[in-house]
């Protein structure tokens, strides 16, 4: 349906109203594909990696050298932050990105208003991280190490603390499910080790 046009990196996201797929072609624009009909239009907005769309589908984020971020359908862009992997959380009203290296990520207002900065040095064994996806609930963001291991982690915004969840490495783009059992402690086994001995 996409062709053969597409740019490096992150440059595929598919669209929350589940019709669309949006994508970033070789010439760094955004495009969008109708899923059933392969009909093509361009949003005329000049991301060239990583875009990331807010559940409702009113908010977008991508990077073109630094983070920027865009309210649908329009096309007028705002730079938010230095840095990369901008993800949005579901409610649109928050921004995470790098913009320490890889070794800091700021969580961000809507509005650009820096509302914390999370750092990476207790994310073992990487101490690092890339790639960030806000999960479906706002309280999770998942993202992979950039060290020696590449692993997932799972960073929970309300805790200020982050659980590494893979022990395999070469993570690449993590997404993450949240369900309310997770959130309510229901179904959970108690038994079950929260970190791998």
């Amino acid at each position: 349906v996409i062709g053969d046009g597409l740019n490096g990196g992150c440059s595929i996201e598919f669209h929350t109203n589940g019709r669309e797929i949006l994508y970033i072609t070789r010439d760094d624009e955004v495009w969008s594909v109708d899923i059933a009909s392969g009909k093509k239009r361009n949003l005329k907005l000049p991301f060239d990696t990583e875009l990331n769309i807010s559940a409702d589908g009113q908010h977008l984020v991508g990077r073109r050298g630094s983070n920027y971020c865009v309210e649908l359908p329009g096309t007028k862009t705002r730079k938010f932050a230095s840095g990369c992997s901008p993800c949005l959380s579901p409610d649109g009203q928050r921004i995470a990105g790098n913009e320490g290296g890889h070794k800091t990520m700021d969580i961000r207002q809507w509005n650009g208003k820096r509302l914390f900065e999370i750092n990476a040095r207790d994310m073992r064994p990487d101490r690092e991280w890339d790639n960030m996806h806000w999960s479906n609930h706002n309280d999770f963001i998942a993202m992979q190490g950039d060290g020696d291991e590449r692993d997932t982690y799972a960073f929970r915004v309300s805790e200020n603390q982050g659980t590494r969840l893979s022990w395999e490495g070469r993570t690449h783009y993590p997404d993450l499910f949240v369900s309310e059992d997770l959130i309510t402690g229901k179904g959970v086994d108690p038994d079950m080790p929260s970190e791998r001995s």
